[in-house]
């Protein structure tokens, strides 16, 4: 939380990372400018903002561990290979794809026809001994 009438905050992480972190953070509620993260390191990083606040201002925020640390807000990582389980030769593939062939579409016609009513007789009951 950034207090009224401060500037900043320091952020202690409540473990040491291996590399410094990339570290993302966002002001609950609207009307916050002017906040940046300063000060990153393997221990922790400082939240600043530009102008003093009025009012307590709470920060969500995140720290992920890349594995080379994060530089001017971009982090960057080696991938880890995966070994694989599927068959060393190639699989081939088509390097054409079918043409779409349109097939004729059905018309409506438009009848002049009126059609008849269909009448269906109703059953009588009769009475059983």
């Amino acid at each position: 939380m950034l207090l009224s009438g401060t500037q900043g905050v320091e952020v202690i992480f409540t473990s040491l990372y291996d590399n410094t972190p990339f570290v993302v953070l966002t002001p609950v509620g609207k009307g916050v400018s002017g906040y940046f993260v300063d000060n990153v390191t393997t221990r922790g990083f400082t939240l600043k903002i530009e102008q003093t606040l009025s009012q307590d201002v709470m920060f969500n925020w995140s720290a992920t561990q890349t594995s080379i640390g994060a530089v001017l807000g971009v982090a960057s990582s080696t991938p880890t290979p995966t070994p694989s389980t599927s068959p060393s030769s190639p699989i081939p593939v088509s390097s054409s794809s079918p043409t779409p062939t349109v097939s004729p579409q059905p018309t409506v016609a438009p009848t002049n026809s009126t059609p008849s009513p269909v009448v269906s007789p109703t059953p009588t009951l009769e009475p059983s001994a």
